[in-house]
């Protein structure tokens, strides 16, 4: 009986150094792995309508980088136009601009 626990010890120890390192580490690599594609899948258009909220109580110069910066990822981005996020975000910057006695005319103009 004890050289049955014996030999079962030093199997299991065996498998142990021998598989359990490797699997081990390939358990963290797909968990590194599903952690990335998770930020991947998150959509950029819902994070600009997320800041826009606040655009009123930040500063004009801040209003005005987030808009450039919207600005260019909405006409660098196909289909950006479309997005469900776009209409509200664009509400959100056109309120933010009044706030501060602005009025956005449009993209292409630097004169908000």
């Amino acid at each position: 009986m004890n050289k049955t626990i014996l030999s079962i010890k030093s199997l299991l120890h065996k498998a142990n150094s021998s598989c359990g390192r490797p699997l081990v580490s390939l358990m963290f690599g797909l968990f590194v792995l599903s952690c990335s594609s998770s930020t991947e899948e998150t959509n950029q258009m819902e994070s600009y309508y997320i800041e826009s909220l606040g655009l009123a109580q930040t500063t004009l110069d801040s209003t005005k980088n987030f808009a450039h910066k919207y600005n260019k990822y909405v006409f660098k981005t196909p289909g950006a136009q479309k997005d469900v996020y776009y209409q509200p975000t664009m509400s959100n910057l056109r309120n933010a601009f009044e706030t501060f006695g602005y009025k956005l005319i449009g993209w292409e103009s630097d004169e908000y």
